[in-house]
């Protein structure tokens, strides 16, 4: 099913009326994605990957044996199964006595670009669409636009009587906690099946209009959790969103994305990424932002707010 009016893969599609509707209600869910990161540098689940392969293949200098030969770097090397390869890697490094190792490759490939957060920095702009946040990522540069009490960096003590607008949650950790980092198998499985974890991803859901920002498809099905509770036969308003990007022509191919995307209610909002890749995400949340500033009620309903306080402290 086609939902431009178009039909046009555009470089900044329109913002969805259903999506400045929830910034009103103060229902506007944000799922950030690795995507988002990679705006401002940090590197890619498959940079990870590599990264993870060489440090098995060629520790540092004060550990000289390595820990796979070169038959075992070539065939993970060829893996495209990017969290499979990051498992294995880590449990390598564990049996050699180098977890620190992983965690050390995990803060490398979170490190941005100078030039980048100085020319579009995304989370500057991000913050501007006055949803509750809810990350994948493990990096801290989103962190900086929340005060420390808005934070929520353990995945296992996530609350459903707990889902407020400007705040984050790491949904899988945080590098400054390494412990609570879910980036291997075992842990997707145990945080997955988790009651609070659930209940929490129910309300999320069941209450508020959802955007996912910077997702690609492989990771998008960590959160397949949606298909729980979607009824795919249920003809109803949209409530769940996802900024994909394709390239100039890709019509057809957003079109058959969208029918996988339908068996879990998520409406593809296709942008063009022929000359920027996933950097064309910063002008589009941009334009959003300056959109719902001059057209939504938010800005507005905040000054009442501060009137309030001040004549009734």
């Amino acid at each position: 099913m086609t939902y431009n009016e178009d039909n046009r893969i555009q470089l900044v599609p329109p913002l969805p009326s259903e999506i400045r509707e929830a910034v009103n209600g103060g229902n506007l869910v944000v799922f950030i994605g690795a995507g988002v990161s990679q705006v401002i540098g940090c590197k890619s689940w498959g940079n990870l990957a590599q990264s993870l392969i060489d440090k098995c293949y060629s520790p540092e200098k004060d550990h000289a044996r390595r820990y796979i030969d070169f038959k075992q770097k070539q065939t993970l090397l060829e893996g495209s199964d990017y969290k499979k390869t990051i498992t294995m890697c880590y449990h390598i490094l564990e049996e050699n006595g180098r977890k620190d190792a992983f965690y050390k490759e995990l803060e490398k490939c979170f490190k941005a670009k100078p030039r980048l957060l100085k020319s579009r920095n995304i989370c500057k702009e991000l913050i501007g669409l006055h949803g509750v946040f809810l990350t994948t990522n493990a990096d801290r540069h989103f962190d900086k636009y929340f005060e420390e009490q808005r934070i929520v960096y353990d995945p296992w003590r996530l609350d459903a009587t707990d889902i407020e607008r400007n705040k984050l949650y790491h949904i899988h950790g945080s590098i400054r906690y390494p412990d609570s980092v879910v980036f291997i198998l075992s842990k997707y499985m145990e945080l997955y099946q988790e009651s609070n974890f659930r209940k929490f991803l129910e309300q999320v859901f069941a209450r508020h209009v959802v955007l996912f920002i910077g997702y690609g498809m492989s990771e998008f099905e960590l959160l397949d959790f949606l298909m729980i509770k979607f009824d795919s036969s249920q003809k109803k308003e949209s409530s769940r969103f996802i900024l994909k990007g394709y390239y100039k022509g890709d019509e057809k191919i957003r079109d058959l994305d969208q029918y996988y995307y339908d068996e879990m209610g998520v409406r593809v909002i296709g942008y063009q990424m022929d000359n920027e890749g996933y950097g064309q995400l910063y002008e589009i949340v941009r334009r959003w932002r300056e959109e719902i500033d001059q057209t939504s009620r938010y800005l507005y309903d905040s000054f009442d707010e501060i009137d309030e306080a001040i004549n009734n402290p």
